[in-house]
């Protein structure tokens, strides 16, 4: 999990990005982030 975590510190000292943008991106990572936990519970 340290790796999700550090992508989130990153992503809020980088707010240079449009809005938008940012949240798209969010959406992104959190699918990833819930399939892998799917396939770390199978």
């Amino acid at each position: 999990m340290a790796f999700a975590e550090s992508k989130i510190k990153n992503k809020n000292v980088s707010i240079g990005s449009s809005r938008s943008e940012v949240m798209s991106d969010d959406r992104r990572f959190c699918e990833i982030l819930r399939a892998w936990q799917i396939q770390a519970q199978t």
